[in-house]
């Protein structure tokens, strides 16, 4: 993904990730969106016995390094993180073709590809070549003469 399709991705969040993504990065907040989309969560603020397991919490959902940075920037704030579904739906169909224009190009056929597409995402092979129909670039039709 290009840094035009990130910041266009970044554009379609809520307010609230926006200004997450500005302070912790894209890829820390994709982290906790999928982690803990929908709810709301509170940043332990302090070092206590408490605070130490509601840090260990959110580390082993988020990681250690995500968990530092909520941390350091949210300790003491209850957020509400939305789900961002459309967005994290869009990253995965971006993903989809990624990975199936891979595949092609390493010589694997394009219903093979589907179908491990199909059982990875748990979705038919249908709505498998329905994705990738979005995302394919639609050849320029030549003139007939």
């Amino acid at each position: 993904m290009n840094l035009e399709q990130v910041k266009q991705l970044q554009a379609e969040l809520p307010q609230s990730i926006q200004d997450m993504v500005a302070v912790i990065g894209f890829s820390h907040t994709l982290k906790v969106v999928q982690a803990l989309g929908g709810t709301t969560w509170r940043i332990a603020s302090g070092r206590g016995k408490d605070g130490e397991a509601k840090r260990a919490a959110l580390a082993e959902r988020v990681g250690t390094d995500t968990e530092e940075l909520l941390h350091k920037y949210y300790a003491g704030d209850e957020i509400y993180l939305p789900r961002c579904a459309a967005l994290l739906r869009k990253l995965r169909n971006i993903d989809m073709h990624r990975q199936f224009e891979r595949d092609v190009r390493q010589g694997r056929t394009a219903r093979d590809s589907v179908a491990d597409l199909a059982r990875e995402h748990k979705l038919s092979d249908r709505q498998i070549w329905d994705i990738l129909n979005l995302y394919m670039p639609v050849p320029k039709q030549q003139g007939l003469f």
